[in-house]
């Protein structure tokens, strides 16, 4: 299964909210780097929404939404599911777009 280039939710536990985030590279190698900033308690918008409420990232429900190659679309990808999906304020939306 393909799993790079993509635009990727990772939801929580008890909470309505996920992150979404996009990579060019395998989601399991993002993952783990998110993994890794929650386990040294670096600042990110996925982990510092989990520190504040008590919310638990469900790594193992994360899905993919999107393929696409191209970078500057999986940004604008990543945008519109960000619109879409109930998330924090993360800073990663980096164009004001509605979906329709």
């Amino acid at each position: 299964m393909r799993s790079s280039n993509c635009v990727y939710k990772i939801p929580y536990t008890g909470c309505s909210f996920s992150s979404v985030g996009q990579t060019g590279r395998r989601l399991e190698t993002r993952l783990n780097e998110h993994k890794r900033d929650q386990k040294i308690n670096a600042s990110s918008g996925i982990n510092d929404h989990a520190t504040k409420t008590g919310h638990i990232i469900d790594y193992e429900g994360a899905k993919i939404l999107r393929y696409e190659e191209n970078e500057l679309r999986r940004i604008i990808f990543e945008s519109l599911y960000l619109k879409k999906f109930k998330h924090f304020d993360n800073n990663s939306c980096s164009f004001g777009l509605s979906l329709f």
